[in-house]
C-alpha cells in the first residue's frame, strides 16, 4: 500500500526508486535486529517464530542486496535452534556454509543443530574450527 501511494504522489521515478531503497534497507535492518533480539531475549518470545520466519521470509524476497541474504538466513537459523527446530536450522546454516566454509561461528552453528539429536555429529562440525 505504501509503495502505491508513493508511485502515485508524482514523484519522479527516481525519487520513488531510493525511498523504496531506503525502506528495504529499513526493512532489513529491522528484521535482523529483531531475529537477534528474538533468539538471545526471552522477552520478545511471544512473537512465534513462525510469525518471525514469515518476516525474514519477506525480506529476503525484497531485498535487492543480494549479498546480506546470507545474514537473513544466519538469523533464521539461530532461531529455529533456540525454537529447538534443528533439522529446519541445519538447512540454513548449510546455505550458509556454501559459502563461509572457513568460518569457525558458521561451523559452531552447524554442530549446534546436532548438539540434542546426534552428538556424534559435532565433533566433526567442532574440528572444522
Amino acid at each position: 500500500m505504501a509503495i502505491d501511494q508513493i508511485a502515485q504522489s508524482g514523484l519522479s521515478s527516481l525519487k520513488v526508486i531510493y525511498y523504496l531503497a531506503q525502506l528495504f534497507s529499513l526493512m532489513l535492518k529491522f528484521t535482523r535486529k529483531l531475529a537477534k533480539t528474538w533468539s538471545s531475549q526471552t522477552t520478545l518470545r511471544h512473537l512465534s517464530v513462525d510469525d518471525l520466519i514469515t518476516l525474514l521470509t519477506l525480506t529476503r524476497h525484497e531485498v535487492k542486496d543480494t549479498q546480506q541474504l546470507i545474514w537473513l538466513d544466519y538469523d533464521e537459523a539461530r532461531c529455529l535452534i533456540v525454537a529447538k527446530r534443528y533439522e529446519e536450522a541445519r538447512k540454513r546454516i548449510l546455505a550458509v556454509l556454501r559459502k563461509k566454509q572457513n568460518e569457525a561461528w558458521a561451523w559452531g552453528a552447524l554442530a549446534t543443530t546436532y548438539r540434542q539429536k546426534d552428538p556424534q555429529a559435532v565433533l566433526p562440525c567442532l574440528l572444522k574450527l
